[in-house]
């Protein structure tokens, strides 16, 4: 989903005249490269996972003078569909067919560059009433009234395509009017409550490559307070999920809006948010 952005430098450091270049830009191995939307492409030829430039395009490329420099940029858009490899690497070549009056035909690669994808692993966070079927999940009035107590559902999945990872860790904050029932559900890991510090935390050690999803949920009871009328209560605070990505060695990180009783993807509940007075 991201952008290349690339630079390919060349310089004839010859005493003598360089003939007939072409610099060519290669990926490997083949990757799924946006190219209808590339650009600063169209001088070159583009053909399968690479793009070359010789002297139709570049008219100094038919003859490169001693000391001659130069510089060619371009921008390729990689595919949010690239998926099957952690890493892939560009290389550039140049191909010459003479200096000064001595044909050569030579071609010289420069050190590849290696690329890592992050994986894409990313967590929703959302509270619901009435499951995706329409079955209650949580009880007691709906629209929640004031002094009333009201029970929603948190549900947490971490969704990902590729890469292992290790030492998840996803946790947020009751807020005040809000209780922890102890009623959960968890696929893979731990999920605790700190009563002390009303921190909910999830934690697995290890979410395999080929595992592409996990999820925790649990119950809370809300009980909402005067100054709750007229206006969607909180029901849990910001998300954190932190975890390591073992493919790259990297630490990644990311947060989630509070959730609320605007229950937004819950089709049944989503317009019975906002707090009544008895």
């Amino acid at each position: 989903g991201n952008t290349l952005h690339l630079a390919v430098g060349y310089e004839n450091t010859a005493t003598e005249p360089v003939q007939d270049v072409s610099i060519k830009v290669r990926f490997e191995p083949p990757i799924f490269l946006d190219w209808a939307h590339a650009e600063n492409t169209a001088s070159g030829t583009v053909s399968g996972n690479s793009i070359t430039w010789n002297k139709k395009q570049i008219g100094v490329l038919e003859r490169v003078p001693p000391g001659q420099e130069g510089t060619i940029e371009f921008s390729i858009p990689v595919l949010n569909n690239a998926t099957g490899t952690s890493a892939f690497q560009v290389v550039t070549e140049a191909t010459m067919k003479s200096v000064g009056e001595t044909i050569v035909n030579r071609t010289i690669k420069s050190t590849p560059i290696t690329f890592r994808f992050r994986t894409d692993a990313d967590l929703t966070n959302h509270a619901r009433y009435f499951s995706e079927e329409g079955a209650p999940l949580g009880m007691g009035p709906l629209p929640p009234v004031v002094g009333q107590t009201t029970r929603y559902r948190i549900e947490w999945n971490l969704a990902k395509t590729s890469h292992e990872l290790k030492n998840l860790a996803v946790t947020a904050m009751l807020p005040k009017r809000v209780a922890w029932t102890a009623k959960s559900v968890v696929g893979a890991g731990e999920l605790r409550y700190d009563a002390t510090t009303r921190g909910v935390t999830w934690s697995l050690n290890r979410v395999p490559g080929d595992v592409k999803d996990v999820s925790a949920s649990f119950d809370v009871d809300l009980t909402p307070g005067e100054l709750d009328a007229g206006r969607f209560a909180d029901l849990l605070g910001e998300t954190r999920v932190e975890f390591t990505d073992a493919d790259v060695n990297e630490i990644v990180s990311r947060t989630k809006p509070p959730l609320t009783t605007d229950l937004q993807n819950d089709e049944v509940a989503k317009s019975k948010g906002v707090v009544r007075k008895p």
